[in-house]
């Protein structure tokens, strides 16, 4: 089941850099967005205030709502396709022969439209992975705060939210 982004660019086949990180970049800033609004509105309406310690979840139910229709209708998340990228499954792929010592080898990939499996892993891969990711660094980062800098870490500072990406392990007596 391999499963690979396309870009529609006549130029170029291949998506620059910039349209990769930029289209990273698009969910984390609209959950924030999301977040802001509704605990905006959560603060006008006191019947909603119950609802703010789940905004997560219920971004991660709208914007999975979004992927889903996106997947389905073109074969993309929504920023993917906001940047005209486009998923394909690779049917099959050929290597023709070299000509000449100095020309490299060519593959040639036969693409196909995603099948409902291809989907699914596109939709746990691009959706539900990054939200228990978030949650867990969350935790870590909770968990660091009411520890403090206990286990001989030089580096942990007391309120520094940043977590490196890999946590070492320490032997703390709690």
């Amino acid at each position: 089941m391999d499963v690979i982004l396309s870009h529609f660019n006549l130029d170029s086949p291949i998506p620059t850099f910039f349209e990769l990180y930029a289209q990273e970049r698009i969910t984390p800033a609209l959950m924030a967005a999301y977040r802001y609004f509704m605990s905006l509105l959560a603060q006008r309406t006191p019947r909603l205030e119950r609802f703010v310690p789940y905004l997560d979840e219920s971004f991660l139910l709208l914007w999975g709502a979004i992927d889903a229709s996106f997947l389905k209708l073109y074969d993309a998340t929504f920023t993917e396709n906001f940047f005209n990228f486009k998923r394909s499954r690779v049917l099959a792929t050929e290597s023709a022969p070299a000509t000449d010592e100095l020309e490299e080898a060519v593959m040639k990939v036969r693409l196909g439209p995603l099948q409902r499996g291809d989907r699914l892993y596109s939709f746990l891969t691009a959706l539900v992975i990054p939200y228990f990711r978030t949650k867990a660094e969350s935790f870590l980062r909770r968990s660091r705060r009411a520890r403090g800098p206990r286990c001989g870490s030089s580096t942990a500072k007391k309120g520094s939210g940043d977590l490196p990406l890999l946590v070492p392990f320490c032997e703390c007596s709690l």
